[in-house]
């Protein structure tokens, strides 16, 4: 992956310190604000229900976790977000990883159901996955604590 596939930003040795010592890093502004808004337009058009791939997934008020949006919101296959995902996690573990798998996740405001405690590996990755795989958060808007924000546990 080149430096102009990736624009400006490479993890730090910190970043990978941390990853390795933790099992996490946060890398803020990873993806451009001006890429962001790019992809929030389709975030948002998928969670108003105008995707037509997911239109019988789609409810008012209703969590939605939608697979592959790269392949089905106008504009992001082939958007630079995902080389930039990929370069990192082979920067974190190594010029073999590749890219397999993308979901979307909405749970609208005032949702009750509560998303519980996991470890993204716990899904049945087969062998070397459970070890040599990582997904990535992307967030389009601000999250605090209040709106029930992502943890990371080391």
């Amino acid at each position: 992956m080149s430096n102009e596939t990736l624009g400006e930003y490479l993890l730090t040795n910190d970043h990978v310190e941390t990853f390795h010592e933790q099992g996490f890093v946060v890398c803020r502004q990873f993806i451009p604000l001006d890429m962001v808004e790019e992809l929030r337009l389709g975030y948002d058009a998928a969670t108003r229900g105008e995707i037509e791939a997911w239109k019988n997934s789609w409810a008012p008020g209703k969590i939605l976790q939608l697979g592959m949006p790269n392949k089905h919101i106008p504009g992001w296959e082939g958007h630079p977000y995902l080389p930039r995902i990929v370069a990192a996690a082979k920067q974190l573990l190594g010029e073999d990883i590749e890219y397999r798998y993308d979901q979307l996740i909405y749970k609208p405001p005032g949702n009750s159901v509560e998303l519980l405690w996991h470890q993204d590996a716990g899904y049945g990755w087969p062998g070397k996955a459970n070890a040599r795989s990582l997904t990535c958060w992307l967030a389009f808007t601000a999250v605090t604590e209040a709106m029930g924000a992502l943890h990371f546990l080391p």
